[in-house]
């Protein structure tokens, strides 16, 4: 399963893949990078991406035609569906 990440680059926030430096979307909020993912990384799948903010959360995507289904891991480590 491919990788990616959402996270802060100071004002900015970026989506990419995980290990790597180019920049598939940026933008001032996490929402919109996360509802671009949504879309961008559809044709990519089986993966997944988490979203490295106050609220950790990891999306994941099991086939192109699949939903996205969503887990939230919380700052001390535990994690809720």
């Amino acid at each position: 399963m491919t990788k990616y990440v959402i996270e802060s680059e100071g004002r900015v926030w970026v989506l990419r893949r995980l290990g790597q430096r180019g920049t598939i979307a940026s933008g001032s909020d996490v929402g919109s990078i996360r509802e671009q993912a949504f879309v961008r990384l559809r044709g990519y799948a089986p993966c997944s991406f988490r979203v490295l903010g106050e609220i950790r959360e990891e999306w994941q995507l099991e086939s192109n035609d699949g939903e996205w289904s969503r887990i939230v891991t919380l700052a001390s480590g535990n994690r809720t569906s």
